[in-house]
């Protein structure tokens, strides 16, 4: 279980990066700003931790 958590929080950290990082590169005003991106992956990565703590 404790392995598994830390999978998933490596794993959505990768991804904010990743996509903050494309974001950066590309420069494109049509996409979403990167910070509402990494805002929805903490509230993702928040939810799942907290089901992982009741389970």
């Amino acid at each position: 279980m404790i392995i598994l958590k830390w999978f998933l929080v490596t794993y959505f950290g990768l991804v904010v990066l990743f996509q903050t990082y494309m974001a950066a590169e590309h420069k494109d005003p049509s996409k979403t700003r990167p910070s509402s991106k990494a805002f929805s992956a903490v509230i993702h990565l928040g939810f799942i931790y907290w089901i992982l703590e009741v389970m």
